[in-house]
């Protein structure tokens, strides 16, 4: 980002600022009815703005966490700082001409100027990180998901330094056969059908496993993994998968889904 304290536009329209491409693709042909519940927390209101949540992912290597306010001094991370390699979503009210200021424990590292943003209630995913191995400032990656009926799945890289890795995704195969896999692209967004999978990130030269991570799916949800880590540090590189298969929000999530299910079936009777 050429401005001063890593200041950065995004959200422009309904297609993503610095991503890529929008991948569309269904893999393995796994397809059910489902909904999706979001847990909302830090709701803070800009006069006149338009309230869309806000998914923030700290990719930033360090050991504090982040702290969030906007350009009126309102905090968003009421519960505490973000800490490193977490995500947490955000019912806010985002205008054009707002912005979003950034320290890693007690040091200002960045500001996000809010441009363009959707016109309907939407999940903006913003992705903080270093922007070099020089330097302390932050740099931002953010997107917009679309409203599709399957799961998305943005694939981004916020790794520092030196090591090639390549990221693959594979499904849970029947025990008689072998499980699926496919090469995913760093910067790009795909569809996923409704399923579990396991992400892992391999070594390009060695061909060895160095991190990998769960991922369960449902439809119309939005899904987010990060390669991170930085070189010279006590922060390696490795894949990032939110909202993990474990935390409260898949939780909330699968309640959501096992309500729709059992709702349709009453309606049988």
């Amino acid at each position: 980002c050429p401005l001063p304290a890593a200041q950065c536009g995004g959200f422009k329209g309904d297609l993503p600022r610095i991503l890529a491409t929008m991948l569309m693709v269904k893999l393995f042909g796994l397809l059910a009815v489902t909904a999706a519940a979001f847990r909302r927390q830090g709701d803070v209101e800009l006069r006149g703005s338009q309230k869309h949540m806000l998914r923030v992912c700290n990719a930033y290597p360090a050991s504090d966490g982040l702290t969030i306010t906007t350009q009126s001094n309102e905090q968003i991370t009421e519960d505490g700082p973000l800490g490193y390699k977490a995500c947490d979503d955000y019912m806010i009210g985002l205008s054009p001409g707002g912005s979003l200021d950034f320290k890693v424990g007690d040091v200002k590292a960045g500001t996000f100027a809010v441009s363009n943003l959707p016109r309907t209630e939407s999940v903006l995913l913003l992705v903080v990180y270093r922007k070099s191995l020089k330097t302390a400032e932050a740099a931002f990656e953010s997107h917009v998901y679309a409203s599709l009926l399957n799961a998305q799945l943005a694939v981004i890289d916020t790794y520092r330094g030196n090591g090639t890795a390549e990221l693959f995704i594979t499904d849970e195969a029947p025990t008689n056969k072998p499980p699926r896999s496919d090469k995913l692209r760093f910067d790009s967004v795909v569809a996923l059908n409704e399923g579990s999978y396991k992400l892992v990130l391999t070594d390009t030269e060695k061909g060895k496993q160095i991190s990998s991570a769960p991922l369960a799916t449902i439809n119309r949800e939005s899904y987010v993994a990060l390669r991170v880590g930085m070189d010279g540090t006590d922060f390696p590189m490795e894949i990032v998968v939110y909202p993990h298969p474990d935390s409260d929000r898949a939780g909330a999530a699968l309640t959501s889904l096992i309500s729709v299910a059992l709702m349709m079936m009453l309606r049988q009777f």
